[in-house]
């Protein structure tokens, strides 16, 4: 929702999620620890933003697994067809 709609609070998440605001925090403050999430205090409330580039590494690792998993398929493929 971040990422297509900008900057949140959890209140503003949590009730088009349909959790509770605690839930989104938490779930929110593990994004921020993760580097895919920043978050700007304004007062009581904390804006969440989406890092620029954040989600990256996790793509990195996923195309680099999903490669390594195709490799292999593959070879057990060649190795069944024997």
């Amino acid at each position: 929702m971040i990422a297509s709609g900008g900057p949140a609070t959890p209140t503003e998440l949590s009730a088009d999620l349909g959790i509770t605001r605690q839930g989104a925090s938490k779930h929110l403050a593990s994004l921020v620890e993760a580097g895919i999430l920043d978050a700007e205090r304004s007062g009581r409330e904390v804006r969440y933003a989406l890092v620029r580039g954040g989600l990256q590494p996790g793509s990195e690792w996923l195309t680099q697994v999903g490669d390594q998993w195709d490799r292999r398929l593959d070879s057990l493929k060649r190795h069944v067809r024997r």
